[in-house]
């Protein structure tokens, strides 16, 4: 053991330095897995228990969606069929509504033309009553005029074979 002893020495390497190092690290380790190493693992412990829970909140969270995916698109189906369900009502009665719009129209139009028809049969009467009172007096200013002229006895039957050929 001198020649080990004596090499292990050349190397700057002493057994009770050793030893006093291997009781010091065993010390050390001792009391940091009694004080220390047992609040990490329990840490640790907890971290994961913390992991754990939300990994399985996720998994419901992701349940969750998809069952709320499915309601969304239930209430989208049904909103769809409430708005055709709408818009056909709407069209049912924009339909009736035109139809009544197309009756009244029609019944005004009649009415409109009834009065114009109403109306030309009153002007008519009174223009014909207006001519009926102006035509005898214009006659008689035409015969006036006529037979105030002098006309000759062949002028006078010219007049009258025009008259009569009209």
């Amino acid at each position: 053991m001198d020649v080990l002893t004596q090499a292990l020495g050349s190397l700057g390497f002493d057994w009770r330095i050793a030893l006093a190092n291997l009781v010091n690290f065993l010390i050390i380790f001792f009391v940091l897995k009694h004080f220390f190493f047992g609040s990490v693992q329990k840490a640790i412990a907890e971290r994961k228990a913390k992991i754990e829970k939300g990994l399985s909140d996720a998994k419901e969270a992701e349940s969750l969606l998809a069952s709320s995916e499915t309601e969304k698109a239930r209430v989208l189906k049904e909103a769809a069929l409430s708005a055709q369900a709408i818009v056909s009502s709407g069209e049912e009665k924009a339909l009736v509504l035109a139809a009544d719009l197309h009756t009244k129209a029609e019944k005004e139009a009649e009415e409109i033309i009834a009065k114009a028809h109403k109306k030309q049969a009153e002007l008519s009467a009174i223009s014909d009553k207006e001519i009926q009172k102006i035509v005898p007096a214009l006659a008689a200013q035409m015969v006036e005029k006529i037979l105030l002229e002098k006309m000759t006895a062949s002028e006078n039957e010219q007049y009258i074979k025009r008259i009569l050929t009209k």
